[in-house]
């Protein structure tokens, strides 16, 4: 799941805690940016990537890494 403001990370605090929390961890979690990396750390999740940019070349790089990861 790709998450690219805080405020989208805020609205879907209940759904996080209560159903990719507990039950779904091996969902990776994506921030674009460190203040949204910041509020995903703030709901004690955890935080597979960051996005160095907003452009979408910088978070392919980050799916390419996670994949690769994946993978291994």
């Amino acid at each position: 799941m790709v998450f690219f403001s805080p405020s989208g990370v805020s609205l879907t605090e209940t759904i996080l805690k209560s159903e990719v929390k507990p039950h779904r961890p091996k969902v990776r979690l994506v921030a674009m940016g460190r203040s949204t990396e910041a509020r995903l750390k703030e709901m004690d999740l955890t935080v597979s990537g960051v996005s160095k940019s907003p452009k979408p070349d910088s978070l392919l790089a980050v799916i390419k890494t996670l994949v690769t990861q994946t993978a291994a």
